[in-house]
C-alpha cells in the first residue's frame, strides 16, 4: 500500500526513530483529550496508517515529534492531533518537553488527499 503523499514524511519520521510511543489526540470545541494508552498506544509501524485511516474518514490531521527538553533531537513521542470539519490546532506543550527538530515542516495533512 502507498501512502499519500502528505504523510511520507511523517512515516520516514518513524523509520529514523523506531522507538516513537503514538499518541492521538482528539481536538473538539478548542478542548484536547488524548485517548487513552489503554485503549490505543500506537507501536511505530502503526502511527502512518493510522494517520492515513483518519484521513480517509474525513478528518483533519497535524502532528507533532515530542521530545525532552534534555534531548530535543531524540523525539519520544508522536501525536497525532486529529479534528473534524477545520485543521486542528496544536495543544500547549507539556512542561519538560518540546517539539523535536525532525518534526515535518507543515505537520498538516488534509481529510482524501492523496497527493
Amino acid at each position: 500500500m502507498n501512502l499519500p503523499a502528505d504523510l511520507r514524511p511523517l512515516a520516514s519520521l518513524v523509520l529514523r526513530h523506531p522507538d516513537l510511543e503514538g499518541k492521538v489526540v482528539w481536538q473538539e470545541a478548542g478542548a484536547y483529550t488524548v485517548q487513552d494508552a489503554e485503549d490505543l498506544g500506537l507501536d511505530p509501524e502503526e502511527i502512518a496508517f493510522y494517520a492515513e485511516g483518519l484521513l480517509l474518514e474525513g478528518f483533519h490531521l497535524m502532528w507533532s515529534a515530542l521530545a525532552e527538553v534534555e534531548d530535543p533531537k531524540d523525539p519520544v513521542i508522536l501525536q497525532l492531533i486529529c479534528a473534524e470539519g477545520q485543521p486542528p490546532v496544536a495543544p500547549a506543550l507539556p512542561e519538560g518537553w518540546c517539539l523535536s527538530t525532525v518534526a515535518d515542516a507543515t505537520g498538516r495533512a488534509t481529510p482524501g488527499h492523496s497527493g
